[in-house]
């Protein structure tokens, strides 16, 4: 096993499967994602309906359709519901809520100090609205709320004039709405708040499981098909590995081995082209100038062998003249000696 990771095939399939992870984990963030994104987009388009609702409100009043001595007179009779169905946010608030019927979302309008406690908001809700009150240019904002596994879509809600009914100055009740306690239509205290004031936020919370669990049915389709995909793509690559370089390689680890064992008449492979057909031509002409230079070495071997016996030769006749040298200087020195003598004897004969 440690020898296929380590050959080229287990580096590329090594390598291939790491691509292969990284591919599907994107993929499957990537549906994920796209459930989340079509998940607001659906929570959008419900807040928008409200939006129009609202406005339509907001035309009809200043239409005449709906007036402010109507409301006080509803008012003074107890008529709660026909007010509260003139008020603008509450017919978009309504209509958002009907919208979101069977789709598992849950329609919310958190505000701090609310008139509902219902509406109170939770850490994330706060957070938002706080974004909402410091940024009047932010028009919305959606969160990913893990805890709840759900997507959570703000759009901030902002009085109008005609808010101001019940949700301005307390001293103008009694203007409003016959009272002089600072109380709207409703019964509840009027806020003292001005136009464009931050009011609280339209929330549409979508479930994100069923979502969910179809994107992972997607994904998981999409990821039967990447692996095929990948393993016919990896198919096709150890082939051409396989003819290409393995073979090629392999053929000529073999001529070397049996290169450097003495074999110099072993034959290279051919006919591989790129980078391992350059590198057969290398060991080709490697194979060429060795031989070349053995053959030289040959050559000069025989030479060096015939100047031995030469020198042998040369030095087998120095040494016989050496001793024929010796002799004859070994015969001179007698003769130099006896003639020296037979010069002297006369003398001696004389002296005695």
């Amino acid at each position: 096993m440690r020898k296929f990771l380590s050959s080229i095939v287990g580096q590329v399939f090594i390598q291939s499967i790491v691509v292969a992870v990284a591919l599907a984990s994107l993929y499957y963030w990537s549906v994920q994602r796209d459930a989340r994104k079509q998940a607001s987009e659906q929570a959008n388009s419900i807040i928008q309906v409200a939006e129009a609702v609202r406005n339509d409100m907001a035309t009809k009043w200043s239409l005449g359709i709906f007036s402010q001595q109507e409301m006080k007179e509803w008012a003074a009779q107890g008529k709660k519901d026909h007010i509260l169905a003139s008020v603008p946010i509450v017919a978009a608030w309504k209509s958002a809520l009907g919208a979101s019927q069977g789709d598992k979302l849950k329609v919310k309008t958190p505000k701090f100090n609310p008139r509902n406690p219902d509406n109170e908001p939770d850490p994330i809700e706060a957070s938002v609205l706080k974004e909402f009150a410091a940024d009047p240019t932010l028009k919305e904002k959606y969160v990913h709320d893990k805890d709840l596994n759900a997507v959570r879509f703000f759009r901030p809600i902002r009085l109008t004039n005609d808010c101001m009914l019940c949700h301005g100055s307390p001293t103008l009740s009694e203007q409003y709405w016959g009272n002089k306690d600072g109380l709207d239509g409703t019964g509840y205290r009027m806020e003292n708040l001005k136009e464009g004031d931050l009011h609280g936020a339209f929330e549409i919370i979508k479930d994100l499981t069923d979502s969910q669990k179809a994107a992972t049915y997607s994904a998981g389709q999409g990821l039967i098909v990447l692996f095929a995909i990948i393993g016919l793509m990896l198919s096709g690559i150890f082939w051409v590995l396989r003819k290409k370089i393995i073979r090629p390689i392999s053929q000529c680890v073999q001529a070397i081995e049996k290169f450097s064992q003495g074999d110099l008449t072993v034959s290279f492979p051919t006919g591989t082209t790129g980078e391992v057909g350059v590198l057969q031509g290398a060991m080709r002409t490697m194979q060429t100038k060795l031989r070349s230079i053995l053959q030289s070495i040959d050559r000069y071997s025989e030479n060096l062998a015939g100047a031995s016996v030469e020198l042998a030769t040369t030095a087998k006749h120095l040494h016989e003249n050496a001793a024929s040298t010796k002799q004859t200087t070994a015969t001179v020195s007698a003769a130099t000696v006896c003639n020296r003598w037979l010069t002297q004897r006369p003398r001696f004969k004389n002296r005695y």
